[in-house]
């Protein structure tokens, strides 16, 4: 399930960095899912804080046990940009 999670979150595009300053960042992704993302001071990506799904459950990686698959969401990044 933690990578159906990943992809919904990947759809979202967040950008590595987002602003100058520490915020909280909501993101549509497929399906109408929201990823709401946290940004640290200097605006660097920090962590996805949450998902929505289009029928209001909120999925919390941080609020899951350690031994729970969804712990692997903690660790997710979006991919470094790339220049052609």
């Amino acid at each position: 399930m933690q990578h159906y999670y990943s992809e919904i979150i990947a759809s979202a595009n967040p950008p590595t960095r987002h602003g100058k300053r520490a915020c909280m960042v909501e993101f549509i992704g497929r399906d109408g899912w929201e990823v709401w993302c946290f940004y640290e001071q200097g605006g660097a990506f920090g962590y996805v804080d949450h998902l929505t799904s289009p029928w209001g459950d909120k999925i919390e990686p941080w609020r899951v046990a350690d031994t729970d698959p969804l712990v692997d969401l903690r660790r997710w990044k979006p991919a470094a940009p790339t220049t052609h």
